[in-house]
């Protein structure tokens, strides 16, 4: 791997991490629809879907895998008039605690 891939890697991972958490159960997570390689027809204010971080337009894998992102579509006056912005989440799955009223 040569040192450019390398920094780009790094630099990716990065940005994932500052990007702003998004808490849900698996369930929810893998419920959502995965569009990887291209984007959903609808563009519903609050419409969410996952997308895979090292691909590409038309399936192009540009990076080694870092993740997934949960992507949402939104509204804004400083849009453009017909445009829909997407914001972008760092997906975190949470987990059930299993306590002794719980079953443990």
């Amino acid at each position: 791997m040569n040192e450019s891939l390398k920094q780009a890697i790094e630099e990716a991972k990065q940005a994932h991490r500052e990007r702003p958490p998004l808490y849900g159960t698996y369930g929810y997570f893998n419920g959502l629809p995965d569009y990887s390689c291209s984007f959903p027809t609808g563009t519903t204010p609050g419409k969410r879907w996952r997308r895979q971080i090292n691909i590409g337009p038309w399936g192009q894998i540009t990076i080694p895998p870092i993740g997934w992102v949960i992507c949402e579509y939104y509204e804004d006056p400083e849009l453009p008039e017909g445009r829909m912005g997407i914001r972008y989440y760092r997906p975190v799955i949470r987990v059930p605690v299993l306590t002794r009223e719980r079953g443990v």
